[in-house]
């Protein structure tokens, strides 16, 4: 099996990093145009339910075991979803900047070259050479 680091070698002949850090340019250049739109798109309810617990955490409580959505009724909408760090980080960057509709597309590109940088290490760690990675 190839591994994905040697392909972009053979396809590109650039370094992995170099790779990588055009990966992830092209893709914010793509995205750029995008990244002011509100929730939008085929999941739009799950982006909104997403955006809504942590617009409450921030607006009501930053108790991490206490998520809220907005559909309450006469409860207090704490609710029981996955583990809430993606939206307890956007609570606290709320609480820090202010609110605004872009602030969760900027939280998951930072995630998305984080993620890429971290596999880029584990192939360096598994069995990359310094060359190949």
């Amino acid at each position: 099996m190839v591994r994905w680091i040697e392909l972009s070698n053979r396809i590109f002949n650039l370094p992995a990093r170099t790779f990588l850090t055009g990966l992830i340019a092209l893709w914010l250049i793509t995205h750029l145009p995008y990244m002011q739109l509100p929730a939008c798109g085929n999941h739009v309810w799950r982006q909104c339910n997403t955006l809504a617990v942590a617009k409450n955490y921030a607006d009501e409580s930053m108790n991490l075991l206490e998520p809220r959505v907005d559909k309450r009724f006469d409860k207090l909408g704490i609710t029981g979803p996955q583990f809430p760090a993606y939206e307890y980080v956007l609570a606290l960057i709320y609480k820090g900047i202010g609110f605004s509709e872009h602030w969760h597309r900027w939280l998951s590109f930072l995630l998305m070259a984080v993620a890429i940088a971290g596999m880029y290490r584990l192939a360096e760690e598994y069995g990359a050479t310094r060359t190949q990675a």
